[in-house]
Parts: C-alpha cells; sequence; structure tokens
C-alpha cells in the first residue's frame, strides 16, 4: 500500500509510534516496523518538488509513506522526529539535498548502523 501525505495531511511521532493523517484515513505504524527511509531526488527542481522522503513499514504487506519535501511539516518531521526513533545517516541526507538528478538515498535501514550506509545515492 501507498500512502502519500498532502499538504493538509499530518505525520508525527507519538510514543515510538508513527501517526499519519492522510486523505481523511488514519495510519498508526510501530516505530520497529520501520524498515527503510528513503530520500528520493529528482531533476524537476526549481519549479516541482525535487525531494521526497519515503519510509517503508514491515507488514504482511509492504506501506510505504510518501512525503515531498515541500510539506510544510517535512523538515520538522525528518529532523526533529525521526531523529528520536532511528539512527539517521545525515551525511546521505546532506547528499540528497545537493542533488539534482534522479537518486535514491538510503538514510536508515533495520540493522544497520548509521555507519554502515554509504548514502552515496547510489543505494
Amino acid at each position: 500500500m501507498k500512502i502519500r501525505i498532502e499538504n493538509d495531511d499530518k505525520i508525527f511521532n507519538k510514543d515510538n509510534r508513527i501517526e499519519v493523517y492522510a486523505q481523511n484515513e488514519k495510519y498508526s505504524f510501530d516505530s520497529s516496523e520501520i524498515e527503510e527511509i528513503h530520500i528520493i531526488t529528482t531533476d524537476m527542481g526549481p519549479f516541482y518538488d525535487d525531494m521526497c522522503l519515503a519510509i517503508r513499514f514491515r507488514r504482511e504487506e509492504d506501506v510505504v509513506v510518501f512525503m515531498m519535501s515541500e510539506h510544510p511539516l517535512y523538515r520538522h518531521f525528518l529532523f526533529d522526529e525521526l531523529k528520536h526513533i532511528v539512527s539517521l545517516n545525515f551525511q546521505a541526507i546532506i547528499d540528497a539535498s545537493a542533488c539534482t538528478e534522479n537518486k535514491l538515498f538510503l538514510i536508515y535501514k533495520r540493522g544497520q548502523g548509521m555507519g554502515d550506509l554509504r548514502g552515496d545515492g547510489n543505494d
């Protein structure tokens, strides 16, 4: 299942649960279900959002939550909330922020420490 967080939707961390309110639906995920987090970059900027946060949750059916970088909660959720529940690769986030090509940057993977992630956009 794919869940896209639009401008009026919300995502936040509450008691180690990721709460998502999207398209008039409520979703709740335990932080232990986070399998991977990527930043997807495109070559569409500056007129279109050119970065997207993608969080994959491990369930019977994989669930991926997408949030574009222009969403009002993007920076707050990434830098102020996610960092408290998983160990993010900040170098990969910096590399993604500077990227102007179509690439996928792995910023978290269950079972790997921050130093194990290459973050070079070739993941």
